[in-house]
């Protein structure tokens, strides 16, 4: 079992013990994921996070070897995966040895292919 594998099997085992979390999450926090303002995002991923580092896997799939966002948000992806990639790459996050090991490499460079370098 590779790493993703095990925070949704840790997700999977949390639904399970609070069945109506998952409708409760898709009703309050969706409106927050997929608003346009970034502290909306935040604010939406904060309290996501109360539910233990598994809960980005409310979030996030696995495809093709790399880390992406799931359809339900994809709209918002963009916000989403600057949010997503501050939690992961920071050192002391339970994300961070798949940040490490390339999963989120393609989702990192979309979150700075717009960037003009000149400007750092």
């Amino acid at each position: 079992m590779n790493g993703f594998q095990q925070f949704q099997s840790d997700w999977a085992a949390i639904c399970e013990n609070e069945p109506e979390m998952i409708h409760t999450l898709k009703e309050k926090l969706s409106s927050l994921l997929i608003h346009p303002e970034d502290e909306y995002v935040k604010q939406g991923l904060a309290l996501l996070s109360e539910f233990g580092s598994s809960s980005l896997v409310f979030v996030l799939k696995e495809r093709n070897g790399s880390i992406e966002i799931v359809e339900t948000f994809s709209r918002n992806a963009g916000l989403i995966e600057c949010n997503v990639l501050e939690e992961v790459l920071a050192e002391g996050s339970d994300w961070y040895p798949l940040s490490e090991s390339g999963l989120f490499d393609r989702m990192l460079l979309r979150s700075v292919e717009d960037t003009d370098w000149n400007k750092l």
